[in-house]
């Protein structure tokens, strides 16, 4: 919820002039647990939305914490990239890394 943020959904969220407090209390890279299990983040660099530096310092966040993680940041694949991407897409990819995470974990059989 900080300078990076998407501005409309920090404005959603907490209104329009947020107290550093309120920033702070919904910013989740500050509050990973170590209890937290594995994530999974994926990001493109050119999201025109939400910079990736939000996913970095998640990222940093949860490895600080103690806790298994796996970034992938793409080159292209604008905001949202979904599960119906051209095969030739790079980010088409992430359905098959997301599930090998899981699979490496523990989470899935």
């Amino acid at each position: 919820m900080g300078a990076d943020a998407h501005a409309p959904s920090r404005t959603a969220l907490l209104g329009v002039n947020p107290s550093a407090a309120e920033r702070d209390a919904y910013s989740l890279e500050r509050h990973v647990p170590p209890s937290a299990p594995p994530i999974f983040l994926s990001c493109a660099g050119d999201d025109p939305v939400v910079p990736p530096v939000n996913s970095m310092a998640m990222y940093k966040a949860v490895l600080e914490a103690g806790v298994k993680a796996e970034l992938h940041m793409f080159q292209k694949g604008g905001h949202g990239f979904a599960l119906r991407l051209p095969q030739s897409a790079p980010t088409a990819r992430w359905p098959e890394l997301m599930l090998n995470f899981a699979r490496f974990n523990g989470l899935i059989s």
